[in-house]
């Protein structure tokens, strides 16, 4: 359940740029932050979960699980890369990173994309559930591509003027 409502957090969080896109709605904006944090929390509780009720906190039995369980890799993967984005997360951070601050949060789509992965990897029986945070990432990734094919489609518009 904690992985499920982080990935559910994710999803939140990622959805805000395309609404406030859409709607103009800039109270959203600050949202963010406080639904990435949260999606961490659960992934945190997650990972903790398995790891003290599932494992005992048994090192041995952490790395076998690792080693025979592909999806496991999926989620460990997932938390790692939301793990710089909640540390980054502050205004200091920010000021640090510059540019590089904005690069760095793209991890969330592959965090998205890795636990989207991990649920469907492990789920046995129903797939209608991942199939349906499979679409909901793929439509969150296509919402970050077309502004960047729009950028793209200005810069060579605009250099063949200039030519």
């Amino acid at each position: 359940m904690t992985g499920e409502w982080g990935l559910r957090l994710l999803v939140l969080c990622l959805a805000i740029t395309p609404i406030r896109r859409l709607s103009g709605w800039r109270w959203l904006a600050p949202q963010r932050r406080t639904l990435g944090l949260a999606a961490f929390v659960y992934s945190s509780l997650h990972l903790l979960t398995w790891a003290v009720l599932d494992q005992g906190l048994h090192g041995p039995a952490i790395v076998e699980d690792l080693s025979e369980r592909p999806f496991v890799w999926l989620g460990a993967s997932a938390f790692l890369c939301l793990l710089p984005l909640a540390i980054t997360s502050t205004r200091g951070w920010m000021r640090r990173l510059k540019r590089h601050w904005s690069t760095l949060h793209r991890l969330a789509y592959v965090a998205l994309v890795l636990a989207v992965g991990h649920l469907w990897w492990l789920t046995k029986a129903d797939d209608r559930g991942p199939i349906v945070w499979a679409a909901v990432a793929a439509l969150l990734l296509a919402t970050r591509l077309v502004p960047w094919r729009r950028a793209a489609q200005r810069r060579e518009s605009g250099s063949a003027v200039e030519a």
